[in-house]
């Protein structure tokens, strides 16, 4: 299988549902969320082209629903179509990025990639000559979930949106705080900080303000829980020495309500 934009966030839920088989540190593909049934509804904040949407929509089901938040049209079509293709029609989308406060957002984008970043965050890639800068409407979720009938509970937030993270989650506060879901997020303090002007550890500390933990998902399949927000980040610094990165690798976390 291939991803384009979402692998890691895909790896980072599926060993943390799944967990990885005796010898194998990091699986090449694997089924997530495979416990979903009836109602459970799913959030993909950072759709990209729907690949993390698409399997959800297979484990939900048709009782239940799949709301995919992405900014740019051309992934959004290639969603769409895919979603057709394969009858999900209990896949719904947001034509918008996410964040605290409604408005619009500048993203900068490239035709040899899926993904966007605000310009500040942006890496070579993005940056690079036949790119260009859109600019996108901006949702708060609390506001378009309390929109949308029937939405009666939230099972799982998955979210990774270059460094927007800090403020599209305080959008969706008040469901987060009702519902308790599962949260799945990107955790990249550089993006983090070009992007929305939030540090890293401010991200931890109102994160654990909603939830007795942070487990840390390591690229090779262990998981390390934290209930302090300096674990998190001494984690992130020895993953990127380990790398040689200085900082550029990011980490993935998740929370649940125990």
């Amino acid at each position: 299988a291939v991803s384009a934009g979402n692998t890691g966030a895909l790896m980072a839920m599926s060993m943390f549902c799944l967990k990885t088989m005796f010898n194998v540190n990091r699986p090449a593909i694997a089924g997530i969320w495979p416990t979903l049934r009836g109602e459970s509804i799913v959030l993909d904040i950072g759709a990209n082209i729907g690949l993390l949407a698409l399997v959800a929509a297979q484990c939900v089901g048709a009782q239940g629903r799949v709301i995919a938040v992405e900014p740019l049209a051309r992934n959004r079509v290639l969603l769409a179509r895919a979603a057709q293709a394969n009858g999900f029609d209990h896949v719904e989308l947001v034509a918008a990025a996410a964040s605290d406060r409604a408005g619009e957002l500048e993203l900068r984008t490239h035709p040899t990639t899926s993904n966007s970043a605000t310009p500040a965050a942006s890496g070579p890639r993005l940056r690079a000559d036949g790119g260009e800068t859109l600019r996108v409407p901006i949702v708060v979720l609390d506001d378009a979930l309390d929109g949308m009938s029937g939405l009666r509970r939230l099972d799982v937030v998955k979210i990774d949106v270059g460094g927007m993270e800090p403020l599209a989650l305080r959008g969706l506060e008040r469901h987060i705080a009702q519902h308790r879901p599962l949260i799945v997020s990107e955790f990249h303090p550089q993006a983090m900080r070009a992007a929305s002007g939030v540090e890293a550890i401010d991200y931890l500390r109102w994160l654990r303000g909603l939830y007795p933990a942070i487990t840390v998902l390591h690229r090779d399949g262990r998981r390390e829980r934290f209930t302090d927000e300096r674990g998190v980040m001494d984690a992130w610094r020895t993953a990127n020495a380990a790398a040689g990165l200085d900082g550029a690798l990011h980490l993935d976390i998740a929370l649940t309500r125990d």
